[in-house]
């Protein structure tokens, strides 16, 4: 299996939740199948270039914070002694009459400098970030000056004053120039998260707005009274919603 490397030669490795029954279903766990070489079965620890973390029983019973934490545990053990290889964590063990997102997040508040977290739990624990705000434009909208109003307008409501965030703009998909103005009107910086055709192939485009959302605190959908909706506004929303994102409507 061709090993996933960044541009530093650095082996990239998904950490995903996963059950003790092997059962890799759950969308994060399924594309660590696909792309990151995870196998049925194998529940726990470094499999190919990923690494699964239990948080349901064999019979898909939701573990307790204590058992998941033995597991995040030795995570972080493996993780300290892996230092050439970075660590993209998943948001896990949070959805609906789950654990909280603090405490989840709250696990892992000891991982090494080469692991990342997804930015709802870096944000739990460094609240001095601000905001991650991924915008889907998909029509454009934000071109006119009544669309950059109300955009003005959202985030006064939705956000507080902070002085740090970013705006997250997905290439060949935002409209980069628009988002890289209203971050520097919003003293933010600019992530902007690239399709990667050496790792995922022809499902680049997908897995770069998985990143996007992963890395994202806030989802602001545009939808514009003139054009329909485009499916992969539909597919960017449900994909949000599905991860724990703030997701607002900006309809123009």
């Amino acid at each position: 299996m061709e090993l996933h490397t960044g541009k530093d030669g650095r082996t990239l490795t998904l950490v995903f939740g996963s059950n003790v029954a092997g059962l890799h279903r759950e969308a994060n766990a399924a594309f660590a199948v696909r792309h990151f070489g995870a196998e049925e079965g194998r529940w726990n620890g470094p499999v190919g270039v990923s690494y699964a973390i239990p948080y349901r029983s064999s019979k898909l019973e939701l573990l307790p914070i204590d058992v998941i934490k033995r597991y995040v545990d030795l995570f972080i053990e493996h993780a300290r002694a892996q230092p050439q290889t970075d660590f993209r964590i998943t948001r896990f063990a949070c959805g609906t009459g789950q654990h909280a997102e603090q405490d989840m997040a709250g696990l892992f508040r000891l991982v090494p400098s080469n692991c990342a977290l997804s930015g709802i739990w870096q944000c739990q624990l460094e609240p001095w970030r601000g905001p991650r705000i991924l915008i889907s434009d998909p029509t454009d909208a934000m071109r006119s000056q009544d669309a950059q109003r109300k955009m003005r307008h959202l985030l006064e409501d939705k956000l507080a004053a902070t002085d740090n965030g970013e705006i997250v703009s997905i290439d060949g998909v935002s409209n980069l120039r628009m988002d890289e103005a209203l971050a520097r009107v919003l003293d933010f910086e600019h992530r902007i998260v690239r399709p990667d055709l050496a790792r995922y192939g022809a499902h680049a485009g997908m897995a770069c707005e998985v990143e996007a959302v992963w890395s994202s605190t806030h989802l602001i959908s545009i939808a514009s009274n003139v054009r329909r909706t485009q499916p992969m506004q539909i597919r960017l929303v449900a994909l949000a919603s599905r991860e724990g994102l703030q997701v607002s409507d900006l309809h123009v």
